[in-house]
C-alpha cells in the first residue's frame, strides 16, 4: 500500500497506448493550444488494480463473517459456521467445501487479494522512492527511514484492528453472544499475525533493500544488465531489479523446501503443528511456517519470507514502470500469461515436489475438481502464487487500456488510492452487521450466502464516502505530513 506515484510522460515510442481503439488511462492529456511538454501524471492502472482487489477483499470478509453457509468441511470447535476443522493451511485436513464448486469459487476469487497487495506494494515503493528523490530531493537514508516508520505504523494498525474486532466479537468467535459476554484475552486480540502485520514487515525489509541496491547502482555506475543466450539478448534490466527478482525466488524456494520438510510427505497427517516456545521455533513461525506460538490461540498466519518474496518481485518490476510504463504493462501481460501456464503445469505435472496441498498430493479424491484447484495459502505455495500473481498481472495490463475518464474507473480509483482507510473501516461495518443479524434472527448467526450479497454491496457503497473523503484529505497534505504514512 505504498503512497502516491507520479510518472513523467514519455516520448511517442513509450506512450502507454496499448490498443488502437482505447486511450490508456495512463496516457497524458495535453493542452491542445500548445506543443506537448513532459508532465507529471498518476500511473492509474496500479491504483485501479488495487481498488479492484480491495473491493474483492471486502466480499471475502463479508462472506466469512455474515453468512451461515454450511459448505465448510469439518465442524467448528465452538459451533460457529466459519471455524471448521479443515483449512488451506500447510497442515491438517484440506478444505474442499463439501465438493461444491460454487462455494469454492466464492472463496477462490479472493485468493488474488493478498498476493496483489504485496506485489503492488513492492512496485509502489519503487515508484514512491523515485518520486521523492526527483521531486523532493530525499536522500536514500530519508527514504529508508520513511519506509521503516510506515512499516511500523502498519504493524501497529494491524494489531489495533485485530484487538478492536476481537472485542466486538467478529473474529474471536462466530458465536456473537458468547463473545460479547466473555472477556477476550490478549492472545486473541494481539496473537494473530494477519495480512497488515505482514505488509508492515515487508515494507521495512523491502525499503531497506531497495535503497541499498539503489546506492550500489549509483556507486558502480552500472545501470543495465543484459542476459544473453549465445549472442542474442534475452532480457535487459537494471541490476537492482535483477537482484530483487532473484531474492524473491530464493524466498519462495526456501519456503517450499521448509514446508516440505515440516510435512514429512503427508500434510493431512499433521492435524496441528506443536506450539512454538523457544526462540528458534518462534523465528521459524515468523519467517517460514505458519502455526501457533506461545499458546494454541496465538497464530502466525502470514510468515514474512514467502510474502516478502512476492513484494520483492513487485519491486523488481517497479523500475520499468518509472521509465517505460507502456513496456512495463506489456511485460506484465507476458509474465502473467507465463505464470498462469506455470500453474497448470505445476498442478498437472508437479506432483508432490512442486505442490503443498490438493489433488497432486493425493488429497481430495472424493472431490477431484475442487481438490485440483484447492491450493495452500498459508504459506503461499508456488501454484498459489502462479495463479494469483498471473491473473493480477493480466488484469493490470487490461486496466491500463481502459478509458481514463469513464465513470466506473474513476470510482474504482477512489478505492485504490485509499486502501488503508477502506481496510481499517470495513471491519467495523461488518462487525456491526454481524451483531445486528445475530439478535434480529433470534440469536442465530448469519444469513444464507445469497443474502450476504446486498450487505456486501452496501458495505462497499458506504466505504466509497470514506475513501473519497480520506483521499481528498490526504491530497491536501505535503509529502512530509505524518498523514502520508496512512
Amino acid at each position: 500500500m505504498a503512497g502516491r506515484h507520479w510518472e513523467a510522460s514519455l516520448a511517442e515510442e513509450h506512450r502507454p497506448l496499448l490498443l488502437p481503439w482505447a486511450h490508456s488511462i495512463n496516457e497524458a492529456h495535453e493542452d491542445d493550444a500548445g506543443p506537448i511538454q513532459p508532465k507529471r501524471q498518476r500511473l492509474a492502472s496500479i491504483d485501479l488494480l488495487r481498488g479492484v482487489i480491495i473491493i474483492i477483499m471486502a466480499w471475502d470478509h463479508c462472506k466469512d463473517f455474515l453468512s451461515n453457509w454450511n459448505a465448510h468441511d469439518g465442524e467448528s470447535h465452538d459451533s460457529g459456521p466459519i471455524l471448521g476443522t479443515h483449512s488451506e493451511m500447510w497442515y491438517g485436513p484440506l478444505e474442499l467445501y463439501s465438493g461444491k464448486p460454487q462455494y469454492l469459487f466464492a472463496r477462490y476469487i479472493s485468493h488474488f487479494c493478498a498476493p496483489g497487495f504485496s506485489y503492488l506494494m513492492g512496485t509502489g515503493m519503487v515508484l514512491l522512492a523515485s518520486s521523492r528523490r526527483r521531486k523532493a530531493g530525499w536522500s536514500s537514508g530519508r527514504i529508508m527511514r520513511y519506509f521503516l516508520l510506515r512499516g511500523i505504523v502498519l504493524v501497529i494498525l494491524g494489531f489495533v484492528v485485530r484487538a478492536a474486532t476481537a472485542m466486538l466479537g467478529l473474529m474471536h468467535s462466530a458465536r456473537v453472544e458468547a463473545s460479547l459476554q466473555r472477556p477476550v484475552g490478549a492472545h486473541a486480540m494481539f496473537g494473530f499475525f494477519q495480512v497488515m502485520t505482514c505488509l508492515g514487515l515487508q515494507m521495512m525489509v523491502c525499503g531497506l533493500l531497495i535503497e541499498l541496491l539503489q546506492t550500489l547502482e549509483r556507486a558502480t555506475g552500472l545501470d543495465q544488465v543484459t542476459l544473453r543466450v549465445g549472442s542474442s539478448p534475452l532480457l535487459s534490466c537494471s541490476p537492482k531489479s535483477l537482484v530483487l527478482f532473484v531474492l524473491g525466488c530464493v524466498c519462495m524456494a526456501s519456503t517450499m523446501l521448509t514446508i516440505h520438510q515440516a510435512q514429512h510427505g503427508d500434510a493431512a497427517a499433521h492435524p496441528s503443528p506443536p506450539v512454538a516456545h523457544s526462540f528458534l521455533e518462534i523465528m521459524n513461525r515468523v519467517l517460514f511456517v505458519p502455526g501457533p506460538f506461545f499458546q494454541p490461540s496465538a497464530i502466525m498466519a502470514y510468515p514474512l519470507v514467502p510474502w516478502l518474496g512476492v513484494c520483492l518481485w513487485g519491486a523488481a518490476a517497479g523500475s520499468e514502470f518509472t521509465t517505460a510504463p507502456r513496456v512495463a504493462h506489456q511485460r506484465a501481460l507476458l509474465n502473467g500469461i507465463i505464470l498462469l501456464a506455470c500453474f497448470v503445469l505445476i498442478r498437472t505435472l508437479g506432483g508432490r515436489h512442486l505442490n503443498l496441498r490438493g489433488y497432486p498430493m493425493g488429497e481430495g479424491h472424493q472431490y477431484p475438481w475442487n481438490a485440483w484447484w484447492t491450493v495452500c495459502k498459508y504459506p503461499p505455495e508456488l501454484a498459489y502464487i502462479s495463479i494469483t500473481i498471473g491473473a493480477d498481472l493480466v488484469l493490470l495490463f487490461l486496466l491500463s487500456t481502459i478509458q481514463a475518464k469513464a465513470q466506473i474507473p474513476q470510482i474504482i480509483l477512489k478505492y485504490g488510492r485509499s486502501p488503508l482507510a477502506f481496510y481499517l473501516s470495513h471491519f467495523f461495518f461488518i462487525s456491526t452487521f454481524s451483531i445486528i443479524i445475530y439478535y434480529a434472527r433470534g440469536r442465530h448467526f448469519g444469513v444464507p450466502l445469497p443474502a450476504v450479497i446486498p450487505l456486501y454491496l452496501f458495505v462497499v457503497f458506504l466505504e466509497y464516502f470514506i475513501v473519497k473523503a480520506y483521499d481528498q484529505f490526504k491530497s491536501s497534505k505535503g509529502p512530509d505530513s505524518l498523514w502520508r504514512l496512512l
